[in-house]
């Protein structure tokens, strides 16, 4: 992890490769949240651009994203791209675990594994709220055991809006309802 948690930052020109984050059994019972191989709480009007995580592997309790574990608040995410595996108990994305108040995903890429042991597991993020996603890809496998798992996101709520997304692989539930390609 670059940064633990950043408030009003900007990350630019960043690339990771190789990285192994590993912060205990990836549980439901877990109390450790906001893990991204980048960051693990973005917020508060940062930004980042131009940043690649290759080679990744990553797990935690909630929150758990391939590059950030959490986004909030007027956070901006313009060209990133996450390859590896994300692990974890519940809210679990290839890029972010969870966007809430006014995040902007803006061509930003997954090729990954993402599973969960508990609810709401996405390609591209595990839970989306107030957060707008443009030009998003994922390309690999979502894995969920609990509600809410999609391609894209686990879950799109409060006036959240996807566009120009393409996923391209497998969404496999072991448990729980509400799935979905996208």
């Amino acid at each position: 992890v670059i940064v633990g948690w950043g408030r009003s930052i900007d990350f630019e020109d960043v690339n990771v490769s190789g990285s192994v984050i590993d912060v205990s059994q990836p549980t439901l019972s877990n109390s450790i949240r906001d893990v991204g191989t980048v960051v693990g709480l973005l917020w508060y009007s940062s930004t980042m651009q131009d940043v690649t995580v290759t080679s990744s592997t990553l797990s935690g309790g909630s929150d758990v994203g391939g590059v950030i574990g959490e986004a909030k608040s007027a956070v901006s995410i313009d060209r990133v791209s996450f390859t590896g595996t994300v692990m974890g108990g519940s809210t679990i994305g290839g890029i972010v675990g969870f966007a809430d108040e006014g995040v902007a995903l803006v061509d930003v890429t997954a090729e990954a594994t993402v599973s969960s042991t508990g609810p709401t597991t996405g390609g591209i993020a595990g839970e989306m709220e107030e957060t707008r996603a443009t030009n998003v890809r994922f390309t690999g496998s979502v894995k969920g055991a609990k509600n809410g798992i999609g391609g894209i996101a686990g879950i799109l709520e409060k006036t959240s809006r996807v566009e120009q997304a393409s996923f391209r692989g497998e969404v496999i539930a072991s448990g729980g309802d509400r799935v979905g390609g996208i």
